[in-house]
């Protein structure tokens, strides 16, 4: 059964008539180091807690987080989930599909461990897969890779020549980001796009190391980040 569409706002209005159901919410996701909640409009006013104790590390591996701010997430998002009251309130548990909206770009949030394994089970029996260009594993859906939620696209590759990459050595300067901050993003493009990245400190910042493909991930995520094109952040590093 289709779980049941509503704005978290007037889900407050009516909640006894959720709860123990299966309910899509639409609000704010708020997350900061005292937990992650879905708002109506800013953290400590009207809000529901998520309670799945893994909902922290599956954002991290699959939405790039803010940083230097108070917030790692201050996001629209759309999240599935069953209601329940406990002891603090209204919560949501037991959450499988979780979208969060960034501009024009959607993320679905990675699922449980377990809830892969079984739906690969469920389709290992037909046989069929579908390439996604990029995390490079096989999508048991044509639409959105059912590995790392990103849009699978069908590509023509019979006139492409392949071209091997090349290694590419780089600097990300402390008035970029600090360190904490780029050994962050570094880990989360390393896990999101099963990339590669040798990391050499240094006195004024981190020494990279890696491929032209895995440099390319890293400066995509670095634009977001910033929120400045791709080539205002090559003009901030320093490429050796």
């Amino acid at each position: 059964m289709d779980a049941h569409e509503i704005k978290l706002e007037d889900l407050l209005l009516d909640s006894d008539r959720f709860l123990d159901a299966r309910v899509s919410i639409r609000g704010l996701l708020a997350v900061k180091h005292g937990g992650v909640a879905l708002c109506v409009d800013r953290w400590g006013g009207a809000q529901l807690t998520i309670s799945d104790q893994d909902i922290l590390d599956r954002l991290l591996e699959s939405v790039p987080c803010y940083v230097g701010g108070q917030f790692l997430y201050c996001d629209p998002a759309l999240i599935t989930g069953s209601l329940y009251a406990g002891e603090g309130g209204l919560a949501l548990r037991e959450v499988s599909d979780f979208r969060v909206f960034r501009g024009a770009e959607v993320f679905a949030l990675q699922e449980p461990v377990e809830a892969g394994i079984k739906k690969r089970a469920a389709n290992a029996g037909s046989g069929e897969s579908f390439a996604c260009c990029v995390c490079l594993m096989d999508s048991a859906s044509p639409e959105l890779c059912t590995e790392c939620g990103a849009r699978i696209e069908h590509l023509d590759l019979r006139d492409m020549i392949f071209v091997p990459p090349h290694q590419v050595r780089f600097k990300v300067p402390f008035s970029v980001l600090t360190e904490k901050e780029s050994r962050r993003l570094i880990e989360y493009t390393a896990k999101r796009f099963f990339q590669h990245y040798e990391i050499v400190p240094a006195p004024d910042g981190l020494v990279i190391e890696s491929n032209d493909i895995a440099f390319e991930r890293l400066l995509e995520e670095l634009s977001r980040l910033m929120t400045v094109p791709k080539d205002s952040v090559l003009d901030r590093l320093v490429v050796l």
